[in-house]
């Protein structure tokens, strides 16, 4: 997972439509160390969470999708997912952690995607059978 999380910063910050200036008012940064930041590819749990708790969203956000394209094959949004993200109260302390907690994630939605092969496999075989 190769993630630029200046730029990420940015992309949340331009999605709640907030200014540099209002950004560095909420963490406090001068604009400029905004700006700096912005062009970090590699950033601390510590700013993470100075940025997240200022955008008031759940750490992880910067371990999704970038809000551009938050989008599925039909051109709608990802609606269920954003609500379950920004409705979450759970913050990771670090990275790490987040991590982890993402690997799970995937682990149960492979899981889930062989659980609808296989009951795709027994429709078919049945709707065979009733041919």
């Amino acid at each position: 997972m190769n993630i630029h999380f200046g730029r990420r910063i940015k992309e949340l910050s331009e999605t709640k439509n907030l200014s540099v200036k209002e950004l560095s008012q909420m963490t406090g940064k001068t604009t400029q160390s905004i700006y700096d930041i912005f062009r970090k590819e590699d950033l601390g749990t510590d700013v993470l969470k100075q940025f997240a708790d200022a955008l008031k969203i759940p750490i992880v956000h910067f371990f999704l999708e970038s809000p551009s394209s938050l989008h599925t094959e039909s051109g709608k949004p990802k609606e269920r997912v954003n609500s379950i993200v920004e409705n979450t109260s759970v913050h990771f302390n670090s990275v790490g952690d987040c991590e982890k907690e993402l690997d799970k994630a995937l682990a149960i939605i492979q899981q889930m995607e062989l659980r609808i092969k296989d009951k795709d496999e027994m429709i078919s075989l049945l709707k065979e059978k009733n041919n």
